[in-house]
């Protein structure tokens, strides 16, 4: 394997991961005795430099990967790079939006959790591996976890956070369970090979529950499925407190 062509398609992950640990080490470190307004603007500054570095290498960056590379567990192409793209703007965005917030104490912690769920999402974009897209799903879920029950003086925060997490977990569950079922089906972990080995196998009683459990899942994750008709309270969290 060719590590240097490898880290040249994952530069934009490295660089994200590369400043969610600054970002996460200033705050511990540098401005741990500083007021909660001046750290909350140096981790947004410094998110908002990540998510520009790790554009400009995602500009620089090959522009594909060749065909069937490690399995399809990493694919690069012009669209995931636009979506990436993409992603790195609405993280930049959402740093600044949080630059003059006070919900928080653990400012660090929050932007390195933030910066953390981009790379699951960049990753949940560059893979056609359903174990690779499951792992940054996961990623993906429990920052967003912490994230949610990150207002601490908001009730609504916590018990936002905990069925958030029950949902997610449950979910996961279903998600693992279906995608044994396909993998058990089609002996195969790359979304075209399941595709393909699954052509015949639409009227399998294990494809007709598989699938649907996966696609389930996803949708209960993404809260396609109104989770809020059950809990009564969105999984968001209200960044002021009541």
């Amino acid at each position: 394997m060719n590590y240097s062509a490898l880290l040249s398609y994952l530069a934009p992950e490295t660089l994200v991961v590369v400043g969610a640990l600054a970002v996460l080490l200033v705050d511990l470190t540098t401005l741990r005795g500083d007021a909660v307004a001046a750290r909350m603007r140096w981790g947004a500054w410094l998110t908002v430099f990540t998510a520009v570095s790790a554009g400009a290498a995602l500009f620089l960056a090959p522009a594909a990967t060749p065909a069937n590379y490690l399995g399809g567990m990493l694919v690069v192409n012009p669209l995931s790079q636009l979506v990436k793209g993409i992603l790195l703007a609405l993280t930049a965005c959402t740093a600044l939006v949080s630059l003059e917030s006070k919900f928080t104490e653990h400012a660090g912690e929050y932007f390195a959790l933030l910066l953390l769920a981009t790379v699951g999402m960049m990753f949940l974009v560059s893979t056609e591996n359903v174990l690779m897209i499951f792992i940054a799903l996961e990623l993906l879920s429990l920052c967003l976890y912490v994230m949610t029950a990150f207002n601490k003086r908001n009730v609504k925060s916590a018990e936002a956070a905990l069925k958030y997490f029950l949902f997610g977990g449950v979910s996961a569950a279903f998600m693992l369970f279906g995608l044994s079922l396909v993998y058990g089906l089609s002996g195969e972990l790359a979304l075209p090979k399941i595709a393909a080995a699954l052509a015949g196998k639409t009227t399998d009683p294990l494809t007709l529950a598989g699938v649907p459990l996966v696609f389930g899942a996803v949708a209960l994750l993404a809260c396609y499925i109104p989770a809020r008709r059950v809990a009564k309270v969105d999984p968001v969290v209200s960044l002021r407190a009541e």
